[in-house]
């Protein structure tokens, strides 16, 4: 894992949820990272991605991820994607929603299904019932199975279908045949396109509920901000002895990738 995120804040009950991405606007330096730690002896220190300079000169992006809970079975999400340099950048945002595949390994499995109904992506499963993911702005929804590719990934011969790496074989590929343009299948994502201004930042939101509940994003960024106040005050009060804003700000224990 060489990618840079940290957890920036989270309640117990999950009711706010906070990360950053750090998103390098240049490709992504794989080979040079596994060439480059490949040479390396065990003396050496490792190849970070830091190291090898695709974030200088800010030619990246800072990419918020939060969730808030309306209810129980209403959940928000917003993706906030901010332009650190001082060029405009494209980027493609692609929050999804799947199912866990459990119809391959039993046969009493149900195998559930995720299909377009107007503006609504709509997800149905035996026994979670049907909820609806609604989204703000321009987009296109992409859709496959969360099924492996067996014929890239073992070399099996004539296995055909829309495989879990479609939707980044259709984006990053241009393969249309990787999707199901029938609009239905066990994996969708949101496909957001953006030209996010030099210093500037784009925001994106998305709301999961149970089908038929009322739901609108009228209310969406109040309830954010009452949930983060929340989530405030519930650190507020366990972090009372920690006079170091830096040591309050670390035991919410951030991990980088």
């Amino acid at each position: 894992m060489k990618e840079l995120y940290y957890y920036l804040d989270a309640t117990p009950t999950h009711s706010y949820l906070k990360m950053l991405y750090k998103y390098p606007q240049q490709a992504f330096p794989y080979s040079a990272l596994l060439e480059e730690n490949r040479q390396r002896g065990k003396e050496q220190p490792e190849y970070e991605l830091i190291d090898t300079g695709i974030f200088d000169d800010d030619r990246y992006f800072d990419v918020f991820v939060e969730y808030a809970k309306a209810g129980p079975d209403d959940i928000l999400m917003r993706i906030t994607v901010h332009n650190r340099g001082t060029e405009d950048a494209e980027i493609h945002v692609l929050p999804q929603l799947w199912f866990r595949n459990m119809w391959s390994w039993y046969e009493t499995s149900d195998k559930p299904c995720i299909s377009l109904k107007g503006k609504a992506i709509v997800a149905r499963h035996a026994q979670l019932g049907e909820f609806s993911l609604h989204t703000d702005g321009e987009s296109q929804v992409l859709f496959c199975e969360n099924e492996t590719n067996v014929s890239r990934l073992y070399g099996v011969e004539g296995a055909s279908g829309f495989f879990k790496d479609g939707i980044n074989e259709h984006v990053v590929n241009g393969r249309e045949n990787a999707v199901n343009t029938a609009h239905m299948g066990t994996k969708a994502a949101v496909h957001y396109c953006a030209n996010v201004p030099a210093l500037g930042a784009v925001t994106f939101r998305l709301r999961l509920a149970k089908s038929g509940a009322k739901t609108s994003f009228r209310d969406f960024d109040s309830i954010f901000e009452s949930r983060r106040h929340e989530a405030d005050e519930f650190y507020q009060n366990l972090q009372s002895n920690m006079a170091d804003s830096d040591m309050r700000s670390c035991s919410g224990n951030p991990w980088p990738g």
